[in-house]
């Protein structure tokens, strides 16, 4: 029987996905197995996924977020304030990328934001509802700090992850995003994630727990 895609090399076989309908050839799966026939059964599975994981990804971003927020509250790895201050960063990135649909969230949609926000031309830290000038915008458009690109990759990196474990998109596409990993020493290392969330959850001032939670991201 053949396969479109299944093929063999060095004595291993190995599935290509065809083209999605960006036009973009996934990544042949390495199907670990030298038997024919296994080989076979393990490419109907792997179709099997893709098909299912392309019927769920014509949803757009924002519903995703949601139902992203959701899932970390139930799982208790969100506190309140927690969940509050990341659907804020994500709704925020949401924004900026015009709520995509799901399988646009290809990894140059993703890298054009990296470097957007690596070199500060990334509006996402503006944020507040008071009137700005123009001045005032173009200042803050160009002063985000390096806590603030930590951050918001972070918060991104994980949602996009998320999204791939979930079979919500095809292809991890977080790889381009900045790491903002920071050298930690004994000094910086203050905190912890979980009382990160009982601070977040005694604060009552929406901005300075907002701030708080960029700062602790940051440093854990």
């Amino acid at each position: 029987m053949k396969i479109k895609g299944l093929y063999e090399k060095r004595g291993w076989w190995y599935y290509q996905p065809s083209t999605d309908s960006n036009g973009v050839r996934p990544k042949a799966i390495a199907l670990r197995t030298k038997d024919e026939q296994e080989a076979i059964d393990l490419s109907f599975t792997e179709i099997e996924r893709i098909q299912l994981v392309a019927a769920t990804v014509d949803g757009r971003m924002a519903q995703a977020i949601e139902k992203y927020l959701k899932a970390k509250l139930a799982s208790r790895k969100h506190g309140k304030k927690t969940s509050y201050n990341t659907g804020k960063v994500l709704r925020q990135i949401c924004e900026e990328l015009g709520n995509p649909k799901l399988n646009e969230l290809t990894e140059t949609r993703v890298s054009e934001w990296a470097d957007a926000l690596r070199s500060r031309d990334c509006r996402v830290a503006i944020r507040g509802s008071k009137q700005r000038d123009a001045a005032t915008q173009e200042r803050s458009n160009t002063s985000i700090s390096d806590a603030t690109v930590a951050n918001y990759s972070r918060v991104f990196r994980a949602f996009l992850n998320w999204l791939f474990e979930n079979g919500k998109i095809l292809r991890k596409v977080s790889n381009s995003l900045p790491s903002g990993r920071s050298k930690k020493t004994r000094k910086m290392r203050f905190t912890s994630f979980a009382i990160r969330d009982l601070i977040l959850d005694t604060v009552t001032n929406q901005d300075i727990a907002f701030i708080l939670h960029g700062g602790a991201n940051f440093f854990l």
